[in-house]
């Protein structure tokens, strides 16, 4: 069992729109039944960024991220969600 299943933590990329264009792309995290979180690559940074995404924010066509996720970002979400 992963990391993110052992914490309910779940990891979606959008499949239409903005959020496909960028090179390192942008991920969306929920944990259980908490809140959305949209993580950005910031280039002048070198890091990722989140921000809590309103349910209604959302975008409607989600899928599982299904081992796409970056190794700085599995860190830093990791992180994020230590209990």
């Amino acid at each position: 069992m992963s990391d993110f299943h052992r914490r309910g933590l779940r990891v979606y990329v959008n499949t239409v729109g903005a959020d496909t264009s960028t090179t390192h792309g942008v991920f969306y995290s929920r944990r259980r039944e908490g809140p959305f979180y949209r993580w950005h690559y910031e280039a002048e940074n070198d890091r990722w960024c989140s921000l809590r995404v309103h349910l209604v924010a959302k975008p409607r066509s989600f899928r599982m991220a299904q081992g796409r996720v970056p190794p700085a970002l599995r860190t830093q979400l990791l992180e994020h969600y230590e209990d």
